[in-house]
Order: structure tokens, then C-alpha cells, then sequence
């Protein structure tokens, strides 16, 4: 039967898997790793302890490989799902989130790091 999948895409940003490492914390304090990310928010997994946002908050994301820190990004989940749940007590979890409102700083900055990580890259068509 068409249309009952579970989720719909309602994205209006293309994403781009991540080269490297990425990661996103919460005040430096929690990190997930970045599966995939573009203009419009990312996706990331976490070990869930309790400490990260829910509905919204800011977040950094960390770019190792090219030394580059975004600070202080606002965020707001979009949608998240238990991929292991109490192993070794731990709870693994998927989430997306959609960027609020950024500044052009921020803006310039992520268009360059999705462009310079990313071969086949029209990030300014999407915007």
C-alpha cells in the first residue's frame, strides 16, 4: 500500500555523509558521532545518559580532522529512535535535529566545511 511509510521525507536541505570524524556535544560535556549532515540540521548517535537535550537547546559540532569548532548552534529534534537499548546498561540512541536559527557566521562556515568535505558539493543551490 503506497504511503504508509513510517517516515516521510520533509527535508528541504540535502544531506551529505560526513569524511572524517564529526561530533556534536552538548557544552563539551556529552558527544555523539555525526552520520550525516547538510544547511538544514544532522544526525547523530549517542549514548544516552540522560544529559542530552530533548525537544531543543544548542550544540556544538566538532570537526577533528579539519580542526574546526561551530559553537553554540541552535537545535531542535526532529525525531530519534533506540538502536541498542541497556547494553552493558547503556542505551544507544539515533537522533536528527534541524538547525534554528543561524547567524551568517555560522552559516559561512558550515557551507565551507560541507563544501570542502564533499566532492560532489552545490550547497548553495539547496539554500
Amino acid at each position: 500500500m503506497k504511503g504508509t511509510n513510517a517516515f516521510l521525507e520533509q527535508r528541504v536541505n540535502s544531506r551529505f555523509g560526513v569524511k572524517g570524524h564529526a561530533f556534536t556535544s552538548n557544552s563539551m560535556t556529552q558527544f555523539g558521532q555525526i552520520q550525516d549532515m547538510g544547511m538544514g540540521g544532522f544526525r547523530f548517535v549517542f549514548v544516552d545518559n540522560g544529559k542530552w537535550p530533548v525537544q531543543s537547546g544548542r550544540l556544538d559540532i566538532v570537526f577533528l580532522d579539519e580542526g574546526v569548532t561551530l559553537e553554540n548552534l541552535p537545535c531542535r529534534t526532529v525525531w530519534e529512535v533506540v538502536l541498542a537499548d541497556k547494553i552493558s546498561g547503556l542505551t544507544i540512541k539515533e537522533r536528527g535535529v534541524s538547525f534554528g536559527e543561524l547567524t551568517a557566521e555560522q552559516k559561512a562556515q558550515l557551507e565551507k566545511f560541507l563544501c570542502d568535505s564533499n566532492v560532489d558539493c552545490n550547497i548553495s543551490a539547496s539554500l
